[in-house]
C-alpha cells in the first residue's frame, strides 16, 4: 500500500545576535512566538490515484498552532531539557495534522532549511507537554485521524526561521502548502483594496488568449490569473483595466528604467490612481532565459543537457537572488506602502515519465524532464528567499498544474511544439484558473 508523505520545510531569514556573546545572549533571551503569516490553516488535496485495486484519494488539513523562537527542547519521556550546542538555539513548531479524505496512511516527515542553504532535521526532542512530531520509524497517521505534535530544530544563532512548507505526495509531492513565519508582524492587508499586477508572461496571461489590443506583444489576457482573482473577489478587490501591468518577455530591467522596448512597469505603477494597496509580481524566468532554454530543449530534441544550457541556467539562478531583492525594493518604494505578494512559477512538466505523451517523447526524456523541473524548483527557491529577505509574502503555485502539466494527456499548458511559439509553455485558461485559485485562497486568509 502506498503511503502519503508530508514534508515540512522551512526557509530562514537573517537573525543577528549583537552585544553579549552568543551563549549569554541565548541565556538572557526569553522564548517568543513567531508571527504566523497567512495562511495558518492549509487544506491540501491530491488528484485521485488510479491503480489496479481502484481509486485512492488523498487529503490533508494542516494547521500551524505555534512557532516559537528560543524554544525549550525536551526528549520525549524525560524531563531534562536538551542543549542545542554552542552557537545554536531551538526553534519549535506545534502542528495539527488531520488526514482528511485519504484512503491510505499518512507519514509526517519534518525538515527545516535555513538561508545558509543547510537542511536541519528535527531533533530527538519536543516542546514541553507536546508529543514528538518526527519519530523513527515514522509516526503513522491513519485516515480520518488527527494528531497534534511538536518538533524542535537547532538553528545557528544568526539564522531565523521564516517558512514552513508542507508537501503531500508519494516519492514526489502531489500538493504543496506553506506557512510563512516572521520575527516581526507583516502589515495586514485591508479590504476592499485596489490591485495591480506586475511582472512577466506568467502574470500577463500568456497562453490564455483574448489579449488586449494595446501593446499586443505583452499578451495581457482577459483570462490572466490576476484578472480572475479580482473578478472572483469583487467585494474585496478592485482591478482597473490598466492595472494589469505585467508584460510577456519582461525582465528585471522593466523595473529600473532600462526596459529595451518593454513598458517601464514602475513608471506605470506610479501613474495609477488611486494608488493600489495590493501588488502581485512574478519575475525571474526571463532573467535566466527560461523561454530560450525550453526552446533549445525542443529544437535539439533534448540536447539542452549535453550543450550545457541547463547547467548555465542553474549558475544564473545562483546570482538571481540579489537582482530580485533589488526589484522588490524598487516596488516597495514605488508602491507607497502597498502590500506586495510575490508569486512563484508552476511546475511545467509531469513528475512521472510515464505521464509524458508520445508527441513529446522525442525531446522530453526522463533526464530532461527532471532537469527542467529541478530548474523550476531552484528558481522558485531563490525567488522565495529573496521575498523573505525583502520582508514580503510569497505564494507557492508549484502544484497548480498538477496532473495537467505540459506534455500530459490533459495538459493546461499551451502546446510546446516545433517551431516554438511565444505562447508555448504557458498556462491556458484552465491553468490560469488553477493559479488564481491558489492566490485567491491565500488572500482570503488575511
Amino acid at each position: 500500500m502506498r503511503r502519503l508523505i508530508l514534508i515540512l520545510l522551512a526557509v530562514a531569514g537573517a537573525f543577528a545576535v549583537s552585544g553579549a556573546p552568543a551563549e549569554a545572549a541565548r541565556a538572557q533571551a526569553a522564548p517568543h512566538d513567531l508571527t504566523i503569516v497567512a495562511p495558518q490553516a492549509l487544506t491540501l488535496a491530491a488528484p485521485p490515484d488510479e491503480s489496479p485495486l481502484g481509486t485512492v484519494t488523498y487529503g490533508l488539513q494542516a494547521t500551524l498552532l505555534q512557532a516559537e523562537d528560543n524554544a525549550t527542547a525536551i526528549p520525549e519521556g524525560t524531563k531534562k531539557p536538551m542543549s542545542p550546542g554552542r552557537g545554536y538555539r531551538w526553534i519549535g513548531l506545534k502542528v495539527e495534522l488531520t488526514n482528511t479524505g485519504s484512503q491510505d496512511t499518512a507519514v509526517p516527515v519534518p525538515l527545516m532549511t535555513g538561508t545558509d542553504g543547510q537542511h536541519y532535521f528535527g531533533s530527538d526532542a519536543t516542546m514541553p507537554g507536546c508529543h514528538q512530531l518526527a519519530t523513527f520509524p515514522p509516526r503513522m497517521l491513519a485516515p480520518g485521524r488527527t494528531f497534534i505534535g511538536c518538533d524542535t530544530y537547532a538553528l545557528p544563532d544568526k539564522v531565523a526561521p521564516s517558512l514552513a512548507t508542507v508537501n503531500m505526495g508519494f516519492a514526489n509531492p502531489a500538493a504543496t502548502g506553506f506557512w510563512q513565519l516572521s520575527a516581526r508582524p507583516l502589515a495586514k492587508l485591508r479590504f476592499p483594496v485596489s490591485y495591480a499586477a506586475l511582472g512577466d508572461s506568467y502574470s500577463s496571461g500568456e497562453g490564455a488568449g483574448d489579449y488586449d489590443a494595446k501593446l499586443a506583444h505583452c499578451h495581457r489576457s482577459a483570462n490572466a490569473w490576476p484578472r480572475l482573482v479580482a473578478s472572483d473577489l469583487p467585494h474585496l478587490i478592485t482591478m482597473r483595466y490598466g492595472a494589469l501591468i505585467a508584460c510577456s518577455g519582461a525582465t528585471s530591467m522593466a523595473f529600473d528604467g532600462d526596459v529595451e522596448g518593454q513598458p517601464d512597469q514602475v513608471a506605470l505603477l506610479r501613474d495609477l490612481s488611486p494608488a493600489p494597496g495590493l501588488l502581485t509580481i512574478t519575475m525571474g524566468g526571463n532573467d535566466i532565459g527560461f523561454p530560450n532554454i525550453l526552446q533549445n530543449c525542443v529544437l535539439t530534441l533534448g540536447g539542452c543537457i549535453a550543450d550545457g544550457r541547463l547547467a548555465r541556467a542553474e549558475n544564473d539562478i545562483e546570482h538571481e537572488g540579489r537582482t530580485l531583492v533589488a526589484d522588490y525594493r524598487l516596488l516597495q518604494a514605488a508602491g507607497k506602502g502597498a502590500t506586495i505578494l510575490v508569486v512563484g512559477y508552476p511546475r511545467l512538466f509531469p513528475q512521472d515519465q510515464g505521464d509524458v505523451v508520445a508527441s513529446c517523447a522525442a525531446w522530453l526524456s526522463d533526464d530532461v524532464r527532471a532537469s527542467l523541473n529541478q530548474l523550476d524548483a531552484d528558481l522558485n527557491a531563490v525567488i522565495h528567499t529573496a521575498a523573505v529577505k525583502a520582508g514580503l509574502r510569497f505564494a507557492d503555485v508549484t502544484g497548480a498544474l498538477n496532473q495537467h502539466e505540459g506534455c500530459t494527456a490533459h495538459s493546461w499548458l499551451y502546446p510546446i511544439v516545433r517551431p516554438f511559439q511565444q505562447q508555448s509553455g504557458h498556462p491556458t485558461k484552465p491553468g490560469q484558473q488553477a493559479i488564481a485559485a491558489i492566490v485567491r485562497a491565500y488572500l482570503q486568509q488575511f
